[in-house]
């Protein structure tokens, strides 16, 4: 009885240490560690001095973007990646004629994978950016995802 007690208590003790685990780093930040060894970034916690961005919708964005140039903005979109180029859109169609083109460089390793491999045919986020000229147009210089 002993015997199937401590193979019970080592099988339980076993299926936790392989479970996911989410961690807080020194910086604040957190991180999901997996039980295959990987690990993802949730929450960054960005040295970036304490700026002020405008929040506003996507329809009122599209409406001004001509007279932001320059501003800092948070706008909640549909984010899609073809290639190298962003988009962001209404996310409440499922296609937005009249998106807004984006750069994505500014972002973090972390953020502009997570734009390769979650985005491709959109994804729900709340960017922070900087109205930018963009392919010869109004567009957006992404400064931070927030997810």
């Amino acid at each position: 009885m002993t015997r199937y007690l401590v193979l019970a208590v080592g099988l339980i003790v076993a299926d936790v240490a392989h479970a996911d685990e989410v961690v807080r780093s020194e910086d604040g930040r957190e991180i999901l560690l997996r039980s295959d060894g990987t690990y993802e970034v949730l929450i960054q916690n960005d040295a970036r001095p304490s700026v002020s961005y405008r929040q506003m919708s996507i329809v009122d964005l599209k409406l001004d973007i001509d007279g932001l140039e320059g501003q800092l903005v948070e706008v909640s979109g549909k984010l899609s990646s073809f290639g190298g180029l962003v988009m962001i859109g209404d996310p409440s169609s499922n296609f937005d004629a009249t998106p807004i083109a984006a750069e994505a460089e500014k972002l973090s390793r972390d953020e502009r994978r997570y734009i390769i491999e979650k985005c491709n045919l959109g994804c729900r986020v709340t960017i922070r950016a900087e109205v930018v000229t963009v392919m010869f147009q109004p567009g957006l210089e992404l400064h931070q995802l927030i997810r």
